[in-house]
C-alpha cells in the first residue's frame, strides 16, 4: 500500500466516471487503510458495477480541503460498493479549488451586540438587499450597497443557490472589504456551521460544478 489516504468516516464523495459523469452521490461508511466502503448518500440502492471497474472519488473532508482519488471496484452489493487499490488523484485547498462562481440574491443582516461584552445581547441592524458572487464550502463573496468593516458579524439569508431548493442562510464573519465604483464587496468566512448543513452546501456546489462542466463540454 502506498500509504492511507485521508478518507473520513461519514464524508460525502462523488463516484465518477473517466469521462466526469457522476454515477452516484456516496457517503463513506468504513475505511481500513486500503478499501473504503460507499453508500448511497440519498439512501436506496447503488449502480451496478462491474468487479475491477475504476471510477475516481471526489470528496471534501472536514477541513474543507478537496481531494480526488481513483480506486478499484473490490466487491458490491445493493446497498454498498467496496474499492480498494486506491491512490491519491488530486488535492486542492478549499480557496483555490472549492470556490465556485454565482450570482445569487440573498437578504443581508448586520448582527450587533445591544452593548460592550461577550455576554451583551444580540440585535439585528436593518436588512440590504446584497448578491453572492462566488461561494465554497467556508464561505463567500458578497456584493452589497451598505459598508461594513472588518469583524462585523452578518447574517446572509433566503441564499437559494439552486433554483427550487430550499434558501441557505448563513451566519458569517467579515474577513476582508473591497470597495468598487459600484459597490461594495466583502470577503466572508462562514460561521456555526452545522455538518449537515455544511454537507448540504457542498452538495449544492457540486451540481453547480456538473452543470458548469456540462456546458464547458458542449462549447468544444
Amino acid at each position: 500500500m502506498a500509504g492511507k489516504l485521508e478518507i473520513e468516516i461519514g464524508m460525502l464523495m462523488e463516484v465518477v466516471n473517466d469521462d466526469n459523469d457522476v454515477v452516484f452521490n456516496a457517503r463513506v461508511i468504513d475505511y481500513d487503510g486500503e478499501a473504503v466502503t460507499l453508500e448511497n448518500s440519498a439512501g436506496g440502492r447503488v449502480p451496478p458495477v462491474e468487479y475491477n471497474a475504476s471510477y475516481k472519488l471526489r470528496g471534501h473532508l472536514s477541513n474543507d480541503r478537496r481531494v480526488v482519488y481513483r480506486g478499484t471496484v473490490c466487491g458490491s452489493s445493493s446497498a454498498v460498493w467496496k474499492m480498494d487499490r486506491l491512490s491519491n488523484w488530486f488535492t486542492w485547498d478549499k480557496r483555490e479549488f472549492f470556490r465556485q462562481s454565482i450570482a445569487v440574491d440573498g437578504v443581508l443582516t448586520r448582527v450587533k451586540r445591544a452593548e460592550d461584552g461577550p455576554d451583551a445581547p444580540m440585535f439585528d441592524e436593518d436588512e440590504y438587499n446584497c448578491q453572492l458572487i462566488d461561494i465554497s464550502g467556508g464561505g463567500a463573496m458578497v456584493s452589497c450597497d451598505a459598508f461594513f468593516e472588518v469583524g462585523d458579524q452578518l447574517r446572509v439569508s433566503n441564499v437559494e443557490i439552486i433554483p427550487g431548493t430550499q434558501p441557505f442562510t448563513f451566519q458569517c464573519s467579515v474577513r476582508r472589504v473591497q470597495q468598487t465604483p459600484y459597490s461594495n464587496m466583502y470577503g466572508c468566512q462562514f460561521l456555526r456551521m452545522r455538518p449537515n448543513e455544511q454537507d448540504r452546501l457542498v452538495s449544492a456546489i457540486f451540481v453547480l460544478q456538473r452543470e458548469e462542466a456540462k456546458r464547458l463540454r458542449g462549447r468544444k
